[in-house]
C-alpha cells in the first residue's frame, strides 16, 4: 500500500538522518581518541629517550670508575642500540606535524652526534687520554645545550594539551553515548507512533470491508466506497471489488429465482401435462395387450408390450425426478417407524434374490438386531438401489455383503460390498449427481435413468445421515450410509 510504503520512507529517512549524524559524531571521537594516544605515545618515546641517553652517560661514567669493567660498556651498547628505533617511532608519530618532525630532526642530529662523541670519550677512557676525556665531556656539554631545549620544545605543547585532548575525548564519547540513546528513544517512539498511526488507519478501513462483506451475507444495502485518488490503493481495490461481487450476486440471485420459476414450471408440466397422458396411454396398452379392443396377432403383442414397458420406465423416470425435486426442496414428509437393520435386509433380499440368480451373484447379509427409526419403504429404496448397482457391476459367481455395523451410540452404518471392477477415480466425487453413470467397459453407460444414486443420497441425508462410496479399480466397490438409531433397545427380535 502506498501509505504504507510513505511511512516506511519516512522512517527510513529518519534512520539515514541519524545515521549520518551519528557518523559525525564517530569521526570526532575517533579524531579525539586518536590525539589522545598521540600525545600519549609522543611523551613516552621522548622519556624513553631522555631515559636511554642519561642511562649512557651513567653507564660510561661506571665504567670510569670502575676500572674498566666491560659490563658497563655492554650496558652502554644497549642503550645505544635502542635509541634508533625510538627516534623512528617518534618520526612516525608527528608524519603529519612539519614543525614536530623538524624537531625531531634535529633531536635524532645531536643524538648522531652524541653518539660519536660518546665514542670518542670512550676511546679517549680507555687510552687514559685526560685532554681527550675534557675535550670529549665539553663537546656533549654543547650538544645537550641544543638537545634539551629541543627535547622541550617538543613535549611542551604534548603535555599541556595531554589533559585538555582527554576532557575532549571523553566529552566526545559521552556526547556519542547520549546521542545514541536519545536517538534510541526517538527513533522507538516515532516508530511507534507512524505504525500505531498506519494501524488504526488500516483497521478503520479494514472494518468498512468487514461490514460491507457481512453486508453482503445479510443482503444489505453496502457501505458506499470511499473515493481513492490513488487507484493501486488496495484497500480500495478490495472494497470495489466486494461493490462489484455484491452486485454480481445480485444478478445471480435474480436469475436463480428465474430458474427456480422455470423449474417450478416445469415439473408442474411434467406432473400434468406428461405423467397423467402417460399414465392414460399405459392403461390404453393394457387394454389393448388384454384383448379388450379386439384380437391382435403375435407381431402386435410384442409391440403393445415394449411400448408398454417403454411407457412404465417413463412414467417411473418421471416419478423419481418428481421425488427427488420434493427430497432437495424440503417438501417431502418421512414416515418414520422403528424396525432392525435385519428387517431391513430381509426386505431387500425379497426383492432382489431373483434379479441376484439371474446374474448367478450370491448375496450375503450380516444380520443385526439394532433398531433404527427410519422411512422403512424410503430406506428400502436406498439399499436395493445400491445392491441393485453391485450386482449390475459384478462378475458372475461372485458375492455381493450387506453389513450393519455401530459407528457409535446414535448412528448405524450400512454397507453394500462388492467385488466388481470398483468404480473409476474421475466418476469417484460425481457418482452421487444427477445423471451420472459409471462408464462399462466397452466406454459405453449402462442401462438406467443415473438418478438411482442421486434419489438415494437425498432420501439419507432426509434422514440426518451421510452416504459415500470406497472403491479401487479391479477390486470392488463399499458403497455405505449411516441411518440413526431408534431409542427402542433392540429386544424386537425377541419379542416376536
Amino acid at each position: 500500500m502506498n501509505k504504507g510504503l510513505l511511512v516506511v520512507a519516512v522512517l527510513l529517512l529518519f534512520q539515514f538522518a541519524f545515521i549520518g549524524y551519528m557518523s559525525k559524531l564517530v569521526d570526532k571521537y575517533e579524531l579525539a581518541l586518536k590525539e589522545q594516544t598521540r600525545a600519549k605515545n609522543v611523551i613516552a618515546h621522548i622519556q624513553k629517550l631522555r631515559h636511554f641517553g642519561e642511562n649512557a652517560a651513567v653507564d660510561l661514567a661506571r665504567y670510569k670508575h670502575s676500572n674498566g669493567d666491560s659490563a658497563y660498556i655492554k650496558m652502554y651498547e644497549m642503550e645505544e642500540r635502542n635509541i634508533p628505533s625510538e627516534v623512528q617511532k617518534l618520526k612516525y608519530e608527528v608524519r603529519d606535524r612539519p614543525k614536530d618532525l623538524a624537531r625531531v630532526n634535529r633531536i635524532e642530529k645531536c643524538l648522531f652526534d652524541a653518539k660519536a662523541v660518546m665514542g670518542q670519550y670512550r676511546q679517549e677512557l680507555q687510552d687514559g687520554s685526560s685532554f681527550g676525556e675534557v675535550a670529549a665531556l665539553l663537546r656533549l656539554a654543547r650538544i645537550g645545550m641544543i638537545f634539551q631545549p629541543e627535547i622541550d620544545a617538543l613535549l611542551e605543547p604534548y603535555q599541556s594539551s595531554e589533559k585538555d585532548i582527554f576532557e575532549e575525548t571523553e566529552k566526545q564519547r559521552n556526547s556519542l553515548y547520549n546521542t545514541i540513546f536519545l536517538g534510541l528513544a526517538i527513533n522507538i517512539g516515532f516508530s511507534a507512533i507512524c505504525v500505531i498511526a498506519y494501524v488504526y488507519h488500516l483497521r478503520n478501513r479494514a472494518q468498512v470491508i468487514v461490514e460491507n462483506t457481512q453486508r453482503v451475507d445479510r443482503k444489505e444495502t453496502l457501505l458506499p466506497i470511499v473515493f481513492k485518488f490513488d487507484s493501486r490503493d488496495e484497500i480500495h481495490i478490495i472494497d470495489v471489488a466486494v461493490h462489484r461481487m455484491n452486485a454480481r450476486l445480485k444478478e445471480l440471485d435474480r436469475k436463480k429465482e428465474e430458474i427456480e420459476q422455470m423449474k417450478q414450471e416445469f415439473v408442474s408440466m411434467i406432473s400434468h401435462d406428461l405423467r397423467s397422458p402417460l399414465t392414460s396411454l399405459q392403461f390404453t396398452l393394457g387394454l389393448l395387450a388384454d384383448g379388450t379392443y379386439g384380437d391382435i396377432n403375435e407381431t402386435g403383442q410384442d409391440r403393445v408390450g415394449a411400448a408398454e414397458k417403454s411407457i412404465v420406465r417413463l412414467i417411473g423416470l418421471i416419478n423419481n425426478l418428481l421425488d427427488l425435486e420434493k427430497m432437495e426442496s424440503g417438501m417431502m414428509t418421512l414416515k418414520k417407524s422403528e424396525i432392525t437393520a435385519s428387517e431391513l435386509f430381509d426386505e431387500v433380499l425379497a426383492s432382489m434374490t431373483g434379479f441376484a440368480e439371474e446374474k448367478k451373484i450370491k448375496l450375503e447379509v450380516v444380520p443385526s438386531d439394532t433398531v433404527i427409526n427410519a422411512d422403512i419403504e424410503r430406506l428400502a429404496q436406498v439399499v436395493v438401489n445400491l445392491v441393485s448397482n453391485a450386482i449390475k457391476f459384478s462378475p458372475e459367481g461372485s458375492r455381493v455383503k450387506l453389513i450393519a455395523e455401530d459407528v457409535n451410540s446414535s448412528f448405524l452404518k450400512v454397507s453394500v460390498i462388492d467385488h466388481g471392477r470398483g468404480v473409476p477415480k474421475e466418476f469417484q466425487q460425481t457418482i452421487f449427481e444427477r445423471f451420472k453413470q459409471v462408464k462399462d467397459s466397452d466406454g459405453k453407460p449402462k442401462k438406467g435413468t443415473g438418478l438411482g444414486l442421486a434419489i438415494a443420497k437425498a432420501i439419507v441425508e432426509l434422514h440426518g445421515g451421510a452416504i459415500g462410496l470406497e472403491s479401487k479399480e479391479g477390486e470392488g466397490s463399499t458403497f455405505w450410509f449411516t441411518v440413526e438409531k431408534s431409542a427402542v433397545p433392540a429386544l424386537r427380535s425377541q419379542d416376536v
